[in-house]
Order: structure tokens, then C-alpha cells, then sequence
């Protein structure tokens, strides 16, 4: 699929090798990994701590400084102890065992997160959750959904959000079974 400019983030295999856009822009796919992933490869590594995992992960990258460097994860991460707003259809976990602080991808120029359906930065604006497309519970009646376009110029990186409206917007209505045969 590559041969469409159609990618996807293999299996961890103690090496990630950069999908390269342009010659100012490399674009790092990383699936979602856990601890014994890395430990797999990486024999050093001892711990189940997610956020060292990283660490180890992105140190065994061959990044280029010179270029643009933009990450696409799937990982929980957090803002100096402060989760993302999560929504109620999403899994919350115990513990803080597999966050990831933000500080943790600092060579990277954008990271775009996965599975948080709230579209929100984390840290800083560049990292951010892109959100899903649709609304899946109540808890993001109020939520604008949104896209983000990624644009690059040579050493800049900038975004923008396009707003995203479904066909049939979900809308929560409150009231007895008689109220609600009358809408």
C-alpha cells in the first residue's frame, strides 16, 4: 500500500524507520507498544514503566535534527501528571503505570495521538490528540469535532483545524417517557 502513500505501523521490531514526505519532512510511525515489546529487543530494558519504555524506544531512532519530524502514536500521554479529558466510552486504566509525559517526545516538531476522542493538545500545541470524527457517547454531546492539517516549510510546522459536521449531530434530550414520544 506504500506504493499509494498508504501507510501503517507495523509490529515494533526494535527498529523504526521514518516515512520520508519530502526532503524536509520525516514522518515516524509508532504502534502501540507495551514494555515487554521493547524488552524483546532492547535485553537492557527491565522495567514495565511505560514512559521509560519510550524513552528507550526513541533513543534507538536515527532522527535527523535538520528535517521536520513528525510522530504519529498510539500511546496514553499525559501533561506533567495531567490526563487528557477522556470521554465515557473511553477505557480508563488504574494507576499511571502506561502514561507517557509530553516531555518525552521533545525532538519531535508535531506528535499526533490516537484513541482520545476529545481533539486536545497536550504540553504544548504540537502534541496533540487528533480525536475521533463522530460523536460515540454522551459525554461528547458538546464536543466539536474537528481535523487537523498538518503543514510543513522547511524547518516550520504549523496546523490548522477543520471543523468536522456530521449529517445527524447526536443531541441529548432529558425528560419523561411521555416528553420524549411528543419530539
Amino acid at each position: 500500500m506504500a506504493k499509494e502513500n498508504i501507510y501503517f505501523a507495523k509490529r515494533y521490531s526494535g527498529y523504526i524507520k521514518p516515512i520520508e514526505a519530502d526532503k524536509s519532512t520525516d514522518i515516524w510511525l509508532i504502534p502501540f507498544i507495551r514494555p515487554a515489546d521493547v524488552r524483546e529487543y532492547h535485553p537492557d530494558f527491565k522495567t514495565s514503566n511505560y514512559e521509560e519504555m519510550m524513552k528507550t524506544v526513541l533513543e534507538n531512532i536515527d532522527l535527523d535534527e535538520n528535517k521536520n519530524n513528525i510522530l504519529v502514536a498510539h500511546q496514553f500521554v499525559t501533561s506533567n501528571g495531567k490526563s487528557p479529558e477522556l470521554s465515557e466510552s473511553e477505557t480508563v486504566f488504574l494507576g499511571t503505570l502506561d502514561n507517557i509525559d509530553y516531555s518525552v517526545f521533545k525532538r519531535f516538531d508535531y506528535v499526533a495521538l490516537g484513541h482520545i476522542h476529545k481533539p486536545q493538545s497536550m504540553g504544548r500545541k504540537t502534541i496533540r490528540y487528533a480525536g475521533s470524527p463522530l460523536k460515540y457517547s454522551f459525554s461528547e454531546v458538546n464536543h466539536n469535532k474537528s481535523v487537523c492539517i498538518i503543514e510543513t516549510n522547511k524547518k516550520e510546522i504549523s496546523y490548522k483545524k477543520i471543523p468536522l459536521t456530521p449529517l445527524k449531530d447526536l443531541k441529548e434530550f432529558r425528560g419523561s417517557f411521555e416528553d420524549m414520544l411528543t419530539l
